[in-house]
């Protein structure tokens, strides 16, 4: 918001209020008659342009053909007088005042005005117009009624048309209308104002252009402001045509738009019109429903509706903006559906912005705004459901963006969208207050591009940030960020408990495509501070991402979902969730970190399920850190890594168990690095479950890492079913490795899971599942292949077999055999059918398991020299 910009316009039009110096008026003195019989007026003749005309007696003039004067009063007066009114009645000819036209104004000490004009011929011109008011009136209870009607005639004016205004008024009413059938307005309306007033004065204006437009002439087009008082007022202007801006008559500068503005005191305003043009030149500030707040409690209330057209402005926009120093309250409306708004890139769009100056600020107050656009374009910065301030207690913004075809733009380098935030501004390295609430929903039928940063659902230091964007056919553009779901602190003595930031961010892109160029966050939680504060400093984050069809092409970007941190040495807690949910479409991402901790009181959650997208990326983390989950699933897909695949792989002291999922069902996945699965400490595990699925590692594939000599390990399992895996280095499981085969029927790879590797350790479980087998006779299943003659180091500490069918028993081996023409070992599954064995059968068997032991001895050496 820019107060101080909106002042000035307001300015002016109080300043054109005043009556230039007057010359000698000339006073209708007629119950009745014609303009144009001098025996009418006193002295006794008609008004010349060089004669201030005045109709005070309560008696109707008319005319029927040019009337002119210096200036017009009818129903007006300034000085003293218990009552004052006039009527002024044409049916052809132009009605002219070289100044300006009052018509019912109460001025001085007059208790009561009433002025009434309608005209129809060539209309009505003048400098400028003033349609029922109350000025500066030292009595009480005042009232002023004004009302000027053309019927297929306009009005013209050079500046502003102010209908329905009271200003230092105690105990004041004033009424103004103006009605324009069949005709256009030339001039800037200033509709339902008050400055200064008491809280039992009111004004209410009211404008209707019928079968014509409004053309403005320059200035501040004001409908419904209260400022400096208590006072109630509201304006409302009506135009069927269109409001264009290609007649500015005076003013060096735009003429902003104000529509429900209240510093102080009760305003509403309404504004409908069936199009807008300001193609010829653009307007300057647009404010609909906001308050500025520096006279205590005030209430705005803003409407706008038009049907069509582009509004260009070279200023900002702010629909339901507050400055929330003592509760004021602001709710702007603006249905431009069938409008495309359009900045020069320089200023801000604001749709429910609450904003808090200065420590000494009570920092209590609410904002609401909704706005329907067609498209949106040319804006530095969009707040759509912010909250800000230094002190933040009672307050609150609700912020609606509705975009058609038209889609939404910023102007590039630092512009940025804000949907739902809640931001602490620190003054002297404190934030302080009970809390605040920021909602913000955005959703658009067309492009979101243009921007730097675009952050859904986050907050800063205090309060809670909820924010929404939903696209269809979309292309979302972000240059450094999209951050979904975020919350951060750094502030030792930041709040006031149950006032922790709490950032919650819910994205759905519905086709389309997302590009951005550094990083993209769903939920992460951040506390720099590393004080015991635990009750003031704790953050919670959730995000959520939903991905329908889209293309995600960030090749340069990182993906990071659930991520916790908080200070060494800190108590507070940090928490984040985050998850993304992909059906079809592709993802190219950089680098994927999926449920990340750090920190003593750190905690993570994040998920990613992928169904029917492709996904592209260098490394993929799975669970890392401290206190952290990570969960990934994919199917139907593709997934290809150029660098490596890390689940619950952090190899490194954690003050909480770290946990990870990948599980893949019907998916071709490659990894051009080395994959690590399960934790080299205590407690924590990862897990990778291939279901249907391929996998080929260029490198190793390590499970169950084990660390500090062996004493220390993280548990790993790997799970095949009806699913091959290619190792092209090492197969390593360590101490803590669980390798689980589904077995149900003979052919590798599709019937039972298996590996095919360069080389393998093997330590840790065997689980072999065989309850779906069903076993004709013997059968080998060759469920690890080397590539070396001697490829195939250790054993398993133990082995289990579930499920296997009875009159049956199963037994493993690593064997020699020969595969394209190479020998090579094989650790291999024998299911053989149970017999009661032969006395001399019993030596053959007692010669086996001597063989067995020494291959197992020979294997530990082995696995022991691999440790080393």
């Amino acid at each position: 918001m820019a107060p101080t910009f909106r002042l000035r316009p307001l300015c002016l039009c109080l300043a054109l209020a005043v009556p230039a110096a007057q010359a000698a008026p000339v006073v209708w003195n007629a119950a009745s008659g014609d303009w144009h019989t001098a025996t009418s007026w006193l002295p006794s003749s008609v008004p010349t342009p060089t004669d201030d005309a005045r109709i005070n007696n309560g008696g109707t003039a008319s005319y029927a053909a040019d009337a002119t004067a210096r200036s017009l009063d009818v129903g007006a007066e300034d000085g003293s007088g218990s009552a004052v009114s006039g009527f002024l009645e044409g049916t052809m000819g132009l009605l002219r005042s070289l100044f300006d036209t009052r018509v019912g104004v109460a001025g001085g000490n007059v208790a009561s005005a009433n002025g009434s004009i309608t005209a129809a011929g060539d209309g009505i011109r003048a400098n400028g117009m003033t349609a029922g008011s109350v000025v500066a009136n030292s009595g009480a209870a005042a009232t002023a009624n004004g009302t000027v009607a053309t019927t297929g005639a306009p009005i013209t004016l050079d500046t502003a048309l102010r209908v329905g205004a009271t200003t230092n008024a105690t105990g004041a009413t004033a009424d103004g209308t103006v009605t324009v059938t069949g005709g256009d307005l030339t001039g800037t309306p200033v509709i339902g104002t008050d400055f200064g007033s008491d809280a039992t004065t009111r004004a209410t204006g009211q404008v209707t252009i019928d079968g014509g437009d409004l053309h403005l002439t320059g200035g501040a087009m004001t409908v419904g402001r209260a400022s400096g008082g208590t006072a109630t007022a509201s304006g409302r202007l009506d135009v069927s045509g269109a409001i264009t801006t290609d007649d500015f008559r005076n003013g060096t500068f735009a003429p902003s738009i104000t529509i429900g503005l209240a510093d102080g005191g009760t305003a509403t305003g309404v504004v409908n019109a069936g199009a807008i043009d300001t193609a010829v030149n653009p307007v300057g500030d647009v404010a609909v429903g906001s308050t500025l707040g520096a006279n205590g409690s005030s209430t705005a209330t803003g409407t706008l509706s038009i049907g069509s057209g582009t509004l260009n402005t070279n200023g900002s926009v702010d629909i339901g903006t507050t400055l929330a120093n003592g509760g004021q309250q602001a709710t702007g409306r603006a249905d431009l559906s069938g409008v495309l708004v359009r900045g020069d890139g320089t200023d801000t769009l604001e749709v429910g912005h609450a904003l808090s100056l200065g420590l000494g600020s009570a920092g209590a107050g609410s904002a609401t705004g909704t706005a329907a656009v067609s498209g949106v374009a040319g804006f530095n910065r969009y707040r759509i459901g912010v909250v800000q301030g230094t002190v933040l207690n009672d307050m609150s913004a609700n912020g609606t963006l509705a975009a058609g075809t038209g889609g939404i733009a910023g102007a590039g380098s630092n512009s940025a969208l804000r949907i739902g935030v809640s931001e602490g501004l620190a003054n002297n390295n404190q934030v302080t207050g009970t809390g605040a609430r920021a909602t913000g929903d955005v959703t658009s039928l067309g492009d979101v591009t243009g921007f730097s940063s675009i952050d859904v659902g986050t907050a800063t230091h205090v309060g809670t940030g909820i924010g929404r964007l939903i696209t269809r056919d979309a292309r979302v553009t972000s240059a450094n960020s999209f951050n979904v779901g975020a919350a951060s602190s750094n502030f030792s003595t930041a709040t006031t408990p149950g006032s922790n930031p709490t950032g919650l961010g819910t994205g759905q892109l519905n086709g389309g495509s997302l590009e951005v160029g550094g990083l993209i966050v769903v939920g992460r939680s951040t506390i720099l501070d590393t004080t015991a504060n635990p009750v003031q400093d704790a953050a919670r984050a959730d995000g959520r991402l939903s991905l329908e069809a889209v293309n995600v092409a960030s090749p340069t970007a990182d993906l990071v979902i659930g991520q916790a941190f908080s200070g060494i040495g800190g108590q507070a807690t940090s928490h984040a969730e985050g998850r993304v949910f992909a059906n079809g479409g592709a993802l190219s991402i950089r680098d994927i970190t999926i449920g990340a901790g750090s920190g003593g009181q750190a905690s993570a959650i994040g998920e990613m399920h992928l169904d029917g997208a492709n996904l592209t990326a260098r490394n993929l983390t799975i669970g890392q850190g401290s206190g952290a989950t990570g969960i990934a699933t994919i199917r139907n897909a593709t997934a290809q890594l150029s660098g490596d695949l890390q689940v619950a792989a952090f190899n490194a002291f954690a003050a909480a168990p770290t946990q990870g999922l990948l599980a893949l069902e019907a998916v071709t996945m490659t990894v051009a690095g080395d994959a690590f699965v399960g934790p080299g400490f205590p407690s924590g595990s990862g897990e990778l479950r291939l279901t249907d699925s391929e996998l080929s590692i260029d490198g190793g594939l390590r499970v169950g890492f084990s660390s500090n000599g062996g004493t220390l390990f993280g548990l790993g399992t790997v799970a095949l079913d009806r699913s091959l895996a290619a190792i092209g280095d090492l197969l390593f499981l360590d101490v803590g490795a669980t390798l689980d085969f589904a077995v149900h029927g003979i052919d590798r790879g599709n019937s039972y899971g298996a590996f095919d590797v360069n080389q393998a350790v093997l330590d840790g479980d065997l689980l072999v599942d065989l309850s779906t087998l069903v076993p004709t006779g013997p059968a080998h299943f060759d469920l690890i292949v080397s590539g070396l003659a001697d490829g195939i180091d250790g054993m398993f500490a133990s082995q289990s077999f579930l499920g296997l069918a009875s009159g049956f028993v199963a037994s493993t081996a690593i064997v020699s055999d020969l595969i394209g023409g190479q020998m090579v070992e094989i650790f291999r599954l024998t299911i053989a059918e149970a017999t009661v064995p032969e006395p001399g059968m019993l030596a053959l068997v007692a010669l086996a398991l001597s063989a067995l032991l020494v291959t197992r001895a020979r294997g530990q050496r082995r696995l022991a020299r691999a440790r080393r």
